[in-house]
């Protein structure tokens, strides 16, 4: 082992004087001496080897792709251990695809990490991240103006020093930068050249993927500027061996040298598996004779010492090294010829275009055209992909020049999928991307940038997102971006010249029967015009300059890879010219790309390539006896092959007599294929045949007659239902009659026909069961509901086996709807930022359940934006609720494309797009089919079936229990026939149908007394608070007040000292008095927008006669910080008189230096609890509370409570909201009138704010609300009269007082503490007290300060 570095040149060691030495002269290991006892990093790079894959010289095999733009210089970090090169990033990254960052990092052993770099940045100014992941979680690099920064995804802190003022004291501009977390500890630290910068508390990481260096989060934000000697820990590195990295010990210096020969023992054993062949104390020894000694393949780092060709591309690696090319990489530039092959052609393999015609040149040699001469180019088809053929994560080019694409995102970008574009020519299979990534670096796309070339680019695409940007084909630099844009619309971009097509894709493709389009953009750089083709139609045409970018091709994104399309796609192609109209037209309708023209050599009007695909040659037969001749199919696009191209059981020749279509069996979407409309009579061309208001499918369904329109179904038919009776293999089968039939995503995790379905429901046998395993209905769209004017109900029998965390069964593609299990067992309503909890946690409902299995119902009605929560049939939660912000479709077991699935058995699920009533919900809750079969009333006696089955009665005039109800009575009532108390509260079914209260809840109220309690005490069992005082019944009971009278109220608890509390009387300037006891005072930062001293306080507030008006200010209060609230373990509540003036958009309050809380008004005016991603409205629209005629005041309190992670939101002292609510993810002190150091913030008035420690009883805050000051007894009261007598040194001070009270008098020189007293007992005077007493500083003094407090 090496205990000491040493100083040492190579270039004398070596001892050599060849140009090599030009080279390996800038390889020297920079390092002092002193300990180099590092432990071995997980990765290190030195980018020596100066290549687009970066080795790791730790020897851990994890090799760094470059992507987007870099390149590499000749001159590293001087400081540094490896100084003869770095990489530079300009909207470049480097990805580390083996690093998972996970299963690496952060769940090994306690997740720490260090993760070091000398870097010389450029620009200082935004985000600009050097380490990240390709999923969020670590994003640590430079923000926030010039400081280090350390983010864990939310958990986001800034070290002490501005580089911008830092940096211009530096020589050389390169610093070294580590950041090194304590998983056992959950601290953080950065360095800057060695020294501690900051740290703080930081929790782990929440993200996913690879590691990334030069960008956060899947490439954005990226670094710019130089990076050198990169290196991963998976530990945390100590402070004394940070000084050593930064003083230029290499991150590999304690490798292991068994033989001490210079050589790490992994190196050696790596090439010859021993440590003798490699002798590193010999200097001239070359195993391999390739004209590099071991000594210089070793310090190279870039070549086999075992074979003089590392790379076999016919050069030795003294050759390679002494031409600059790579000797481990056989196509040093890429272009698609081996390096030996370009010596012999004579064109330069270190560059990929000799000549500079744009045109690489392996793409000239296979195309014929001179690779040498730039007026000689190739011509035609640049590249195709079927989509057929791939080799790993190279995706072929089944073309003739050979541009594969190179999968850059694995994890998001999948090849071979089943199921390609059914009407193109290659249908088998197709790529589906989810902000997926293909690199082409054979087609370089500066020709077109320079306005001298032009394009056609062609794709079948199937989209899942359409919502904001997705784009298809880009550039590595800016440039062209074409794709879907603009929440829906085909899109032709070159940077700055954007232009949509005419047609909404969200409209389109609800009308289209398999979700399939082709698409097509062209660009003639001749006469700089563009187009837009949709299915072979011409969607746009117009002017179109060229595209101002660099770089080559890529697929699925712009700009290096941004805002990436979601979807299949298939057979692209890539033109260098402008292909013509009748040409992209063909291939819409499956013409091949691999077609130059449209031939028809036979010139019988059919085109060639349609009679390859159908092997038939003549135009007036008809081989398929369908009454259609070949020609004629060819123009209604029918299979000439098969009579019946729909599989309807119609003949196509009679469908077009018909006039249905002979490409969809169903024409008209009723739920009913083509044939058997015939069958029944109904309309093939009408989804309603008789006018009723019920599609003809879901008439038949439910066995009323669709051609009579006064035979309806009983009941609201579902449009979806799954019983999970007889399913099997990857196929789940709608029973609506609608065919949404779902496929398994996630076979492993979905298991079909487990045994013991819901034993309330209507098919019992068999259910799914779900363990994060996934649904997906690709043909159920959700746009109508996404758009605002759909609704939905969803429903379905439950046994969880997870409540934890997030556990979602009905979601979407992309965002949108996520509802299932939220919070630690809540149902949850969910549209992606509208999020709102059930009142019933199912921890300990469940608890008292027989069988684990509960019925749930979540609806939302998209007129009047209302949603609903159904636990067992009962109401759990309604309140407002916005339409949806996503795209895509249905999906079952999670939200989002798949995350945070649902957990357990589930059965019987059933989706309507309306809702549905909730008599409805009742009977599916107690057994009802929800396709109405089981509603069936076979005796006609008025009681469905299943009731009667269910609990064995059959006469509805019977009173089975003897409550006082009929069986008739009692079904309406969904009370049980059989027992006479049916919600067991000590008051028959009879007496409370009597009261009106409920006798399905025992406290109709939840007030928690019983409703034979309350009938008991004679308080109202359908009123909460009988005597309208703002207290419960049961607490008004349980302290001794009397519930029936409002002149009776509990009395208040003792408050606790506030953390602060500012009524901003007498404040000015720019500080705010902190008017308790703690000093904690505010400083204004935004003078501006903050105006002090308002002479318009709150009038029912404790301190009416001034308050703060904010306009976009705030308020720091350095001396709170939240730590404590931030970890988990402290509570708080938040309190403040508010005067709005502006309640759209986000209107904070409260909030911290960095993310974390910010409570206030948002969402177009509802009172808003936030902890940076756990939000919440309160329930009142504030514009409605608010009316004209009164003063506009109101009173907001937020609290939480950390014990339970339990929010409350108050509006006037009554609770407005209540539930789940998780810690803060940020982190600093307290601020008032913003969030997040100050964006978002409130305009309007405010008085009397203040702030505890502790959740305040709702007694108390109710006080609040009603005018009590947050320091209760140590309130000051208001002095009226200060006289002093000079000649007697006597003090005169008046006070408005109340009779029978006694006052403490106190007294400061600074307004600091006020803990020397006059008098503590002072009798109350009436309305106004005086006292008289001597200047207890004597005459001398210049200036006191009084404060009169009530005992």
């Amino acid at each position: 082992m090496i205990n000491t570095c040493h100083n040492y040149l190579v270039t004398s060691e070596l001892g050599m004087n060849r140009k090599i030495l030009l080279f390996v002269s800038t390889l020297i290991l920079n390092i002092q001496t002193g300990t180099c006892e590092l432990p071995r990093p997980l990765a290190y790079y030195s980018f020596e080897s100066r290549q687009p894959s970066s080795l790791d010289r730790s020897f851990n095999n994890h090799t760094a792709l470059a992507t987007g733009n870099y390149s590499y210089i000749d001159k590293g970090a001087p400081g540094g251990a490896s100084p003869g090169a770095a990489v530079e990033l300009n909207g470049g990254h480097l990805r580390i695809p083996s690093i998972d960052m996970n299963s690496m990092i952060r769940d090994s052993e306690d997740g720490s990490y260090t993760m070091s770099a000398w870097i010389k940045p450029t620009d200082l100014g935004g985000e600009k991240f050097l380490f990240g992941q390709t999923t969020q979680g670590i994003h640590h690099g430079i923000r926030n103006g010039g400081y280090l920064h350390s983010a864990h995804w939310g958990a986001d802190w800034n070290a002490s020093t501005n580089l911008n003022d830092y940096l211009p004291q530096d020589d050389d501009g390169w610093i070294h930068a580590a950041w090194v977390y304590d998983g056992s500890s959950d601290t953080a630290h950065i360095y800057l050249d060695g020294a501690l910068d900051g740290s703080l508390s930081q929790r782990a990481p929440n993200g996913g993927g690879h590691l990334i260096i030069g960008a956060r989060n899947n490439g954005e934000s990226q670094y710019i500027g130089f990076v050198d000697d990169v290196a991963i820990w998976d530990k945390p590195l100590s402070a004394e061996e940070i000084k050593e990295l930064s003083s230029g010990v290499s991150p590999i210096s304690s490798l292991a040298d068994e033989d001490n020969d210079g050589f790490a023992d992994v190196w050696e054993k790596l090439y010859v598996d021993n440590l003798n062949i490699l002798d590193g104390n010999n200097e001239e020894s070359d195993l391999d004779k390739d004209g590099l000694t071991n000594r210089e393949e070793y310090l190279l780092g870039v070549s086999d010492p075992t074979k003089s060709d590392s790379d076999n591309d016919g050069l030795d690696d003294f050759t390679e090294i002494d031409d600059g090319t790579n000797p481990l990489n056989p196509d040093s530039d890429g272009d698609g010829l081996l390096d030996g092959d370009e010596i012999t052609t004579q064109t330069d393999p270190t560059n990929p275009d000799t000549d500079g015609d744009t045109y690489i040149d392996g793409v000239e040699v296979k195309s014929g055209s001179d690779p040498k001469d730039p007026s000689s180019t190739p011509a035609g088809l640049m590249a195709y992909y079927t989509f057929e053929e791939f080799d790993g994560d190279t995706l072929v080019d089944s073309g003739s020049w050979e541009n594969n694409a190179i999968v850059l995102r694995p994890e998001q970008t999948k090849l071979g999928l089943n199921s390609g574009a059914p009407n193109g020519p290659s249908p088998a299979t197709a790529g589906q991307f989810n902000d997926g990534l293909l690199d082409v670096p054979g087609i370089n796309l500066d020709k077109i940038i320079s306005g001298e070339g032009s394009y056609t680019f062609s794709a079948w695409l199937k989209p899942s997102s359409l919502t904001g940007d997705k784009f298809i084909f880009g550039q590595t630099v800016q440039g062209i971006h074409n794709g879907i844009r603009n929440n829906g619309f085909l899109h032709q971009a070159h940077w700055g010249a954007d232009t949509n097509g005419s047609t909404n894709l969200i409209d389109y493709l609800r009308n289209d029967d398999d979700g399939w389009i082709h698409a097509a953009w062209t660009y003639n750089g001749e006469t700089d015009t563009g187009k837009i083709y949709l299915d072979g139609e011409l969607e746009w045409e117009g002017e179109k300059r060229s595209p101002n970018g660099s770089g080559n091709l890529i697929i699925g994104g712009r700009n290096g890879g941004g805002n990436g399309y979601f979807g299949l796609i298939d057979e692209i192609g890539i033109w260098d010219k402008e292909m013509d109209a009748e040409f992209i037209e063909a291939l819409s309708t499956g013409a091949s790309p691999l077609s130059s023209k449209i031939l028809d050599a036979d010139e019988d009007g059919l085109p060639d390539w349609w009679e390859e695909k159908y092997d038939v040659d003549d135009p007036t037969a008809d081989p398929d006896g369908d009454g259609l001749k070949n020609s004629e199919e060819f123009v209604a696009l029918t299979n000439p092959g098969e009579p019946d191209s729909d599989n309807d059981g119609v003949k196509d020749g009679t469908e077009l007599t018909d006039e249905t279509s002979p490409i969809i069996s169903d024409t008209d979407n009723d739920g009913l294929s083509d044939g058997e409309e015939k069958e029944k009579g109904t309309n093939a061309l009408l989804a309603d045949t008789d006018g009723d208001g019920y599609s003809d499918g879901n008439e038949i369904l439910a066995g009323s007659d669709p051609t009579d329109s006064n035979s309806t179904p009983d009941a609201d038919l579902p449009i979806l239902y799954y019983d999970f009776e007889g399913d099997e293999g990857d196929i789940v089968f709608d029973k609506s009659g609608r065919e949404y039939n779902a496929t398994i995503d996630n076979g492993a995790n979905t298991t079909l026909g487990i045994d013991g379905g819901a034993p309330e429901g209507s098919t019992p046998q068999t259910a799914l069961e779900l363990n994060n395993g996934l649904l997906k209905v690709n043909d159920l769209d959700l746009s109508e509901i996404i758009e605002g004017t759909g609704s939905y109900s969803f429903s379905a029998w439950l046994k969880p086996t997870d409540l934890s965390g997030d556990k979602f069964l009905f979601g979407q593609t992309s965002q949108g709807i996520h509802n299932g299990i939220r919070n630690n067992a809540f149902l949850h309503q969910a549209h992606w930022g509208a999020d709102t909890n059930g009142a019933t946690n199912l921890n300990s409902y469940l608890d008292a359940d027989t069988d684990g299995w509960i019925h749930a119902v979540w609806t939302y009605d998209g007129e009047t934006d209302k949603g609903q929560i159904y636990l067992d049939g009962k109401l759990d939660w309604e309140g407002d609720k916005r339409a949806p912000n996503g795209s895509g479709h249905l999906i079952i077991g999670g939200r989002n494309g798949g995350e945070y699935g649902y957990i357990g058995y589930v059965d019987e699920i059933a989706v309507w797009d309306s809702v549905i009533e909730e008599g409805t919900i009742i009977s599916l809750a107690e057994g009802a089919s929800p396709i109405g079969r089981a509603l069936s009333d076979e005796d006609e006696d008025g009681l469905p079936d299943f009731w009667e089955e269910k609990y064995e009665v059959d006469d509805p005039l019977a009173d089975n229990d003897n409550d006082g109800l009929n069986n008739l009575q009692e079904y309406e009532l969904r009370t049980n026939p059989k027992k006479a108390d049916t919600d067991n509260d000590g008051l028959n079914d009879g007496i409370e149908a009597e009261l009106k209260s409920s006798p399905l809840l025992s406290d109709s109220d939840d007030d928690g007394l019983n409703d034979k309690e309350e009938n008991d005490a004679g308080t109202n069992p359908l009123k909460a608070d009988t005597d309208n005082d703002r207290f419960s019944d049961l607490k008004e009971i349980e302290v001794g007040s009397n519930p029936l009278d409002s002149n009776s109220i509990p009395p208040a608890p003792p408050a606790e000292e506030p953390i602060f509390f500012f009524d901003f009387e007498g404040d000015q300037d720019d500080l705010v008095l902190d008017k308790g006891e703690r000093g904690n005072n505010g400083l204004v930062i935004t003078g501006g927008a903050i105006e002090m001293g308002v002479d318009e306080g709150a009038p029912r507030g404790s301190s009416p006669s001034a308050s703060v008006r904010f306009n976009n200010g705030h308020i720091d209060v350095p001396g709170v910080t939240l730590d404590k609230i931030i970890n988990g373990e402290g509570s708080y509540t938040m309190v403040s008189w508010l005067n709005p003036k502006n309640m759209q958009g986000d209107k904070f309050l409260f909030g911290q230096t960095v993310q974390g809380i910010h409570n206030g008004i948002r969402n177009g005016g509802f009172l808003h609890q936030a902890h940076w991603g756990a939000d919440t409205n309160g329930e009142t629209n504030l514009n409605n509370y608010i009316k004209d005629e009164d003063d506009g005041w109101i009173h907001a309190t937020w609290t939480y409570d950390a014990e339970n992670d339990i929010g409350q939101i108050y509006l006037d002292g009554k609770l407005d909201w209540e539930g789940a609510k998780r810690a803060p993810n940020g982190s600093g002190n307290l601020i008032i009138g913003g969030r997040n150091g100050g964006g978002d913030g409130y305009v309007g008035l405010a008085d009397d704010i203040a702030m505890w420690n502790s959740v305040l009883a709702p007694e108390l805050i109710s006080e609040l609300a009603s005018g009590s000051s947050p320091i209760g007894a140590n309130l000051p009261f208001q002095i009226t009269k200060i006289r002093y007598i000079k000649e007697t040194n006597i003090f005169e001070i008046s006070w408005d007082s109340k009779p029978g009270r006694t006052y403490m008098l106190l007294y400061n020189l600074d307004l600091d503490q006020w803990d020397a007293d006059i008098d503590d007992a002072i009798e109350s005077g009436g309305e106004t007290t005086t006292y008289r007493f001597e200047n207890p500083e004597g005459p001398n003094t210049r200036r006191l300060f009084f404060k009169v407090i009530e005992n």
